[in-house]
């Protein structure tokens, strides 16, 4: 019914990100093929305050395309895919807490 799906990209509540995990590369994939609205989210609390920042919807066309044709390492294409997805959210988090992404 295209509901509102969230998932966690990293598997873990972590106060500074993770990697993310393959497998979220794998549904974010599936999402993209099947043209739901993939939109990243990050928050924060701090002094008593919730932050949350919404980003564009990801380019789900960008997604399908770095996967056409790519049937070598489906692993390390869901990484890549899980890798560019919680890069878009580290960028709106402050950078100590953007963790293994600090880089990206």
């Amino acid at each position: 019914n295209k509901d509102t799906i969230g998932i966690n990209p990293e598997g873990d509540g972590n106060k500074t990100l993770l990697r993310g995990l393959p497998k979220a590369g794998q549904l974010i994939l599936l999402s993209a093929r099947n043209n739901y609205n993939i939109v990243c989210v990050a928050t924060e609390f701090k002094n008593d305050t919730f932050f949350i920042a919404f980003d564009e919807p990801l380019d789900n066309q960008l997604i399908r395309d770095a996967a056409k044709g790519s049937t070598d390492n489906k692993n390390l294409l869901w990484q890549t895919i899980s890798d560019y997805t919680m890069a878009i959210i580290a960028k709106h988090l402050p950078e100590q807490r953007r963790g293994y992404y600090r880089n990206y």
